[in-house]
């Protein structure tokens, strides 16, 4: 039986910040990938394509805003990049967008491993100690880039507008009863 996500159209009318929640606050609680599995498990083909990619946009917002792009790779939530980047092009979000895609480029050979293990692989264990050289300069790329998203994401009322305008300009992906 496919499960329906989508909120009351009523969403349409909160702020932009309470918008963007409120359309992924259904999903927030799905279960996501593994550490060793790159697939998205069942529950998650009944979310619209929409919700998918605010979804992943939010994540990367809000592990980058909490310990930058050291966080968001090295946890679950960079199980997502492709709807992630999908998000931020199809918002029309390009400076994040490019933001991300520097990020993404930081491992070997520039190609994000598919799974958080093999990410965690890569990753220094704490960006706080010392680190082999060839990993303090991966921190320093991600370092260069929070400061670059952080001065572009201000007091995040650009960031959550432009996810409030695509959300209302994509009803259908979003709220039932339109």
């Amino acid at each position: 039986m496919k499960r329906d996500f989508r909120i009351d159209a009523r969403g349409l009318e909160l702020e932009d910040a309470m918008s963007a929640w409120a359309v992924i606050e259904p999903i927030w609680m799905l279960p996501a990938g593994s550490d060793h599995d790159a697939r998205l498990p069942a529950p998650w083909r009944d979310v619209t394509a929409g919700q998918l990619r605010v979804y992943a946009v939010t994540w990367v917002e809000r592990e980058v805003i909490n310990g930058g792009f050291w966080q968001y790779l090295y946890n679950t939530s960079a199980d997502l990049p492709l709807q992630a980047l999908e998000g931020f092009q199809t918002m029309g979000s390009t400076d994040y967008a490019g933001l991300l895609k520097r990020a993404l480029s930081v491992f070997p050979g520039g190609v994000l491993p598919p799974t958080r293990g093999n990410r965690m692989r890569c990753l220094p264990e704490d960006p706080y100690e010392e680190e082999p050289e060839q990993q303090r300069a991966l921190l320093n790329t991600l370092d260069e880039l929070n400061s670059k998203f952080y001065e572009l994401y201000g007091d995040g009322a650009g960031f959550y507008g432009q996810i409030a305008n695509y959300v209302r300009g994509h009803p259908e992906e979003f709220f039932v009863g339109r």
